[in-house]
This record gives structure tokens, C-alpha cells and sequence, in this order.
């Protein structure tokens, strides 16, 4: 992070099975900010928004799994997110998620910071796939037109140093993203 920003967008999140997840806002101002929360749900259901004080200098946590907006639990789904300030105070915010495994509270954990805009182009460094990982590339749209999604993967030749391309798949628009 360069510097707070009035807008955040969280491209991942999980509360079901053994997931704890958490939103982390910090306001570096001396005022009090309203942040307003989009939680983006998987399609076809519709995103919930609640709006929350965060008093100045200070930080403030919303435990993801514990929201009740409307009636509708937040505590067993994917989600994603768009914060923002209605008063335009500059905030900074990250998600944690943890994982219980075997009996022990908060086995695993991830953390990342918000990206302060949309970006139509990504590039991930890492990835690994095999007996002991899972690879996930999670896409969060903010926006309300379908969107055409295109994946490309490449790996390197360690006999040559050089990368190969292995394919590019294209996500048709509609298409759910994720089975939940």
C-alpha cells in the first residue's frame, strides 16, 4: 500500500465450512469516516450493503461471519468487496481469513491488502498445483455488466529459463465462477 484511499475493492473471501473470515479498517484521520461494505455475493444473489462508523485515528474489525444484514447471514458463502467512504475519508483496509484444521483454532491464515481500483489485467507471480496444493485465481466483479474473463497460465522450462505457455482459457460471460 502507497497510501489510504476512500474506495477498496477485496477481491476474495470465504465464510464457510472452517473459514473465519475478516475485514480490517484502519482510519489514519482525525475524523470519523461512514464506510459503506458491498458484499459482493456468488451469482445469481444479489449484493447486501451495511454502512459502519469508524472513529478517527483508530481501527476497526468486522468479523464476515457474524454479519446479519436484511435477514440474510453472511456466514456460510463467498464474498467479495467494495468499501467505501461516504464522506470521502481516505481509510486503509485488508482481509484476513483463517482456517481451522484438525481442532486447532486459526491453523492456517492469509492475509492482503485492498486494491484501491479495478484493474482489467493481472499479473500472479505464483502459483502451484499438485499433491499438496490447490490453485485458485479468484475474480471479483464490482461492477453490474457481465464481463468476459480470460486465464492464461505459463510455466518455466528449467532446462532453459525460459516460460512456455500452457494455454489460455476463456470464461464465457454468465458462466458462474465458482460452484460455492
Amino acid at each position: 500500500l502507497t497510501s489510504p484511499s476512500p474506495t477498496w475493492f477485496l477481491a476474495e473471501g470465504a465464510t464457510h465450512n472452517t473459514f473465519d473470515l475478516f475485514y480490517l479498517i484502519q482510519n489514519p484521520g482525525p475524523t470519523a469516516a461512514t464506510v459503506t461494505v458491498r458484499y459482493l455475493r456468488p451469482s445469481p444473489l444479489a449484493p447486501l450493503t451495511k454502512n459502519y462508523v469508524v472513529a478517527g485515528n483508530s481501527r476497526f474489525t468486522i468479523a464476515v461471519d457474524n454479519e446479519v444484514i436484511s435477514g440474510q447471514s453472511l456466514a456460510a458463502t463467498d464474498v467479495s468487496a467494495v468499501l467505501a467512504s461516504l464522506d470521502q475519508h481516505p481509510f486503509v483496509v485488508e482481509r484476513a481469513m483463517y482456517l481451522h484444521r484438525g481442532g486447532q483454532m486459526y491453523a492456517a491464515g492469509h492475509a492482503g491488502a485492498g486494491i484501491a481500483s479495478p484493474r482489467d489485467q493481472w499479473l500472479l507471480a505464483e502459483g502451484a498445483t499438485g499433491p499438496l496444493f490447490d490453485l485458485f485465481v479468484l475474480v471479483a466483479n464490482p461492477g453490474t455488466a457481465e464481463e468476459l474473463i480470460r486465464l492464461g497460465a505459463a510455466m518455466l522450462d528449467p532446462r532453459h529459463g525460459e516460460l512456455s505457455a500452457l494455454g489460455i482459457v476463456e470464461v464465457p460471460e454468465g458462466m458462474p465462477l465458482s460452484e460455492g
